[in-house]
């Protein structure tokens, strides 16, 4: 009898810990065999000695099997439970990883589908024509510190026009690479860009007296800007290819510091000052053997260096609920001896952004012949190059937020240097740009 009351206790306790046991007390592993294993020792339990198995009765048996059967419905559950938990992390990740990637990149660009009309006193008659501009890039982040662009853009090889002109039977358009640069932004403030990128300068105004507003410099860029004081400074690849010492090899590179002063919290005055040089002299004409201005001898080759240092001036202000804003600015080319200055001044006012809005601009520029290198000026204003001089007005009317109609109309004359004489040059363009 001392034997049975050992085996009973033992019974009983191993019915104890059964029907207390959790689930959280229960590991994967054991939900392979459900409750066999159970229904086993309990078995075996019963079979030690006959005294013990009199005195379980049959209800008590039951109650242990139902138990154990709830036991197991239970852990079976909650492995179903895991499986599904396991499928929802795993679908969240997956999104994680697509919204980050998507977050990271950006796509933009512009069309322009424009008309213009060309009034050259060198010519027997007007030019008319249909031109077209479409640009789009894409831009990635891909960490905190690099990043880059790659864009394409339509037109020909010309480093300062991606206009298009229609026609020719509506042959397909050129589209060429526009943007293809790395950016690292890892310091204070700063930006380093590599490739072909986009002009860092500051140009007061907006206005295109130094570069075309489709200039794409190629080379290294360096932008600084910690609240109103900013830095920039780059180096512009003219010709990296000596074509077996046939061709000179040259670069352009600028410095430029500014501070923006605060007058009240609606205007502000932008002063700074630049430097660029391009030890051209005694070489060619870098594109298409053009010098766009500037003096050349006999053998078409440039005479100057470009020693560029400039002073520039721009003043904001609230006038109306519209932004108001006055520009000066000068060039002055030290290693020429004459035909040395550029400068410009003029006034901006108003906003297109938004349907019905509104904005109109004046401006009046003079570039001598050598002030400035003129394969990187403005391709519109004169005809494009240096050596030209006379107003600029514009409008632009919203259509949206992004979307816009405008004109501009130039009323300018050139050729003083290059001819003795000034010829009358007026160009009007009337456009429909829209942005995304």
């Amino acid at each position: 009898m001392g034997m049975a009351k050992f085996l009973r206790r033992i019974s009983t306790s191993f019915i104890l810990i059964v029907s207390t046991l959790t689930p959280q007390q229960s590991r994967k592993s054991h939900l392979v065999s459900g409750a066999c294993p159970l229904n086993l020792l309990l078995a075996l339990t019963l079979l030690v000695s006959p005294t013990v198995s009199a005195q379980v009765d049959s209800a008590t048996i039951e109650e242990l099997r139902s138990q154990i059967a709830a036991l197991s419905a239970r852990l079976e559950q909650l492995e179903g439970n895991n499986q599904l938990i396991s499928e929802v992390v795993e679908d969240t990740q997956s999104f994680a990883r697509a919204s980050s990637w998507t977050d990271a990149i950006e796509i933009g660009g512009d069309m322009r589908p424009r008309f213009e009309n060309i009034g050259d006193d060198a010519r027997s008659s007007d030019r008319n024509r249909n031109r077209v501009r479409a640009r789009v890039s894409i831009a990635a982040q891909l960490d905190d510190h690099w990043g880059g662009e790659l864009g394409i853009a339509s037109g020909a090889t010309d480093p300062i026009s991606t206009n298009q002109t229609l026609g020719g039977g509506s042959f397909t358009k050129d589209l060429r690479m526009d943007l293809a640069y790395v950016t690292y932004s890892g310091f204070s403030d700063t930006e380093l860009s590599a490739g072909k990128y986009r002009n860092v300068f500051f140009k007061p105004g907006g206005q295109n007296l130094i570069y075309d507003g489709d200039f794409r410099p190629e080379g290294i860029a360096l932008a600084y800007d910690r609240d109103q004081l900013f830095f920039n400074a780059g180096t512009m690849i003219l010709e990296s290819d000596d074509k077996f010492n046939q061709q000179d090899k040259a670069t352009l590179w600028g410095l430029q510091v500014g501070y923006e002063f605060s007058l009240s919290n609606d205007s502000s005055l932008t002063l700074g000052t630049s430097y660029y040089e391009a030890g051209v002299a005694g070489s060619r004409p870098f594109y298409l053997n053009d010098p766009y201005g500037n003096s050349v001898d006999d053998a078409g080759i440039l005479l100057n260096d470009y020693e560029e240092w400039e002073l520039f001036a721009e003043a904001s202000f609230m006038v109306a609920g519209k932004p108001l804003s006055f520009y000066a600015d000068y060039v002055n080319n030290l290693d020429a001896s004459d035909f040395d200055t550029a400068w410009a001044f003029g006034v901006n006012y108003g906003s297109w952004r938004g349907f019905g809005n509104w904005e109109f601009g004046w401006g009046y520029q003079d570039l001598e012949a050598d002030a400035l290198l003129g394969s990187l000026t403005d391709s519109d204003f004169g005809g494009g190059g240096t050596d030209n001089e006379g107003h600029i007005l514009s409008g632009a009317f919203g259509l949206g937020d992004s979307t816009r109609i405008g004109f501009t109309y130039s009323i300018t004359e050139y050729g003083e240097a290059r001819f003795g004489d000034k010829i009358d040059y007026d160009r009007l363009q009337l456009d429909i740009v829209m942005g995304f």
